[in-house]
């Protein structure tokens, strides 16, 4: 059996069973239940349970291969509804938009908001405050990160980066994590580190004690740690994978189907990268 390993890691949540907050992050999922999809909402499905996990994060590409056509697209059931109907997955699914998403029509991932239950898109990028016990907070921001990496016509990615900024500034939560599609940093030969992200948002990151960058796009597991404070896990093994690789600051990576288990206290943060048999490939904290 591997070795299991211990780093110092980032993460947050809402308030929670015994003041701990248990969520999930998966991305690079929505294929119909293909490509062992169903197979890792299998896993999920019981992770959930056992843990009392209060919500999902989404890190985008939520519907292959070009996202959905409207709130009433066949792909929101076979994708989503079907896949991931067990109870214990009847949580918000907070979630961000992916570069497939944007092949269909965006305003109908935020539209669904208001459809369904548990699914959670009030906007292209926004930010949730929750407690982790009676005097902890955990700040989690949503990013668009297709606007800032790739700005379509009439999009201004100043304006994000400018909103981005002052909630970072304004927040006095002990944990602060962002969310996003594309990486800061990857060892995956298939995208790799994102030169636009490391120039612009890594500094904002750093500046503002963000302790965990969560995202996707690259298909597999992994988790990076360059110098600083900033943590960076890349959880996009949701369905169909890619070759994973390595680099400079990469302390694991995995190209395997799964999914990442959090668990936050007001001092710790533990994270477990699970995979679709139930193995825990990896485990990491990091304290405040």
């Amino acid at each position: 059996m591997r070795k299991i390993q211990y780093f110092l890691i980032g993460l947050i949540l809402p308030i929670a069973l015994y003041g701990q907050i248990s969520f999930l992050i998966i991305g690079d999922w929505g294929r119909k239940g293909k490509f062992h999809q169903r197979e890792v909402a299998v896993q999920m499905e019981k992770v959930a349970a056992q843990y009392h996990c209060n919500f999902v994060i989404s890190t985008g590409d939520n519907f292959y291969s070009k996202g959905v056509k409207s709130v009433h697209d066949a792909h929101w059931q076979k994708s989503f509804e079907q896949v991931y109907a067990a109870p214990s997955l009847n949580i918000p699914w907070y979630s961000v938009l992916g570069n497939h998403d944007y092949r269909g029509n965006i305003q109908a991932q935020i539209d669904y908001s208001r459809k369904s239950d548990r699914w959670y898109m009030p906007a292209r990028y926004y930010s949730l405050t929750k407690h982790v016990d009676s005097v902890t907070t955990a700040l989690f921001v949503f990013l668009d990160t297709n606007e800032l990496v790739h700005p379509r016509k009439g999009q201004d990615a100043r304006r994000q980066w400018k909103w981005l900024e002052d909630v970072l500034s304004h927040s006095s939560a002990r944990w602060k994590f962002v969310v996003g599609h594309h990486p800061v940093y990857s060892g995956s030969p298939m995208h790799g580190d994102n030169p636009e992200l490391i120039r612009h948002l890594r500094p904002l990151l750093e500046k503002y004690g963000v302790q965990v960058y969560f995202c996707g796009h690259d298909h597999d597991l992994q988790y990076l740690k360059p110098p600083g404070r900033v943590h960076y896990i890349v959880s996009g093994a949701g369905s169909q994978l890619r070759e994973t690789g390595r680099e400079q600051w990469t302390r694991f990576s995995a190209s395997r189907n799964g999914f990442v288990l959090a668990l936050l206290k007001a001092n710790l943060l533990e994270v477990q990268f699970i995979d679709l048999h139930g193995q825990v490939l990896y485990r990491a904290e990091i304290f405040p």
